[in-house]
């Protein structure tokens, strides 16, 4: 997910300079996000994806992000 942070940052509505300390915190929790159960990982993308109006045979980078991030709040 090269880029990805920034992306990620930006989205956020953040503003200046991404740090590099900020970054390894976004990606450590894309990193956790991997690590899910299968099982638990699908059952909750497909929520958040539909809870969002997605189409899943259209999904970019920025969708996926909101997704992912939705499910991580979710998970504690």
């Amino acid at each position: 997910m090269y880029g990805g942070s920034a992306q990620v940052w930006k989205l956020a509505g953040e503003q200046g300079e991404l740090e590099s300390k900020i970054e390894e915190r976004i990606i450590n929790r894309f990193a956790a996000e991997l690590l899910t159960p299968a099982k638990q990982f699908r059952k909750t993308f497909w929520v958040h994806r539909e809870k969002l109006g997605l189409d899943p045979s259209k999904l970019r980078l920025p969708d996926l992000i909101r997704v992912m991030v939705l499910q991580f709040v979710n998970a504690f």
